[in-house]
């Protein structure tokens, strides 16, 4: 067991699953709020929302004080929703 992790592939794995974890959310919150002139607030609600994550909704509302980000979570949920059904299916044929 210890050999599969002195091969250097498990580091390869790691570090591409952490940027592909976290650039995508730090890419779009620069986006939103340099490019787009988001409401802070809506815009954790709408990075939420893409990332299904109703936790950090929630998370977002508590830090707020208000129920802002909700505004910004559905839209960005059924469009990444649309988009993974879609991904799905094209990677069943491919």
């Amino acid at each position: 067991m210890a050999g599969a992790f002195t091969g250097g592939g498990v580091a390869f794995l790691l570090a591409i699953g952490i940027i592909g974890g976290l650039v995508p959310p730090l890419v779009a919150w620069v986006v939103g709020l340099k490019l787009l002139k988001l409401n802070p607030a809506v815009l954790m609600g709408a990075l939420s929302g893409a990332r299904f994550s109703t936790p950090a909704m929630r998370a977002a509302q508590e830090e707020c004080g208000s129920a802002v980000p909700a505004v910004g979570y559905p839209v960005p949920y059924a469009i990444a929703a649309v988009l993974v059904l879609v991904a799905g299916y094209l990677a069943l044929f491919l």
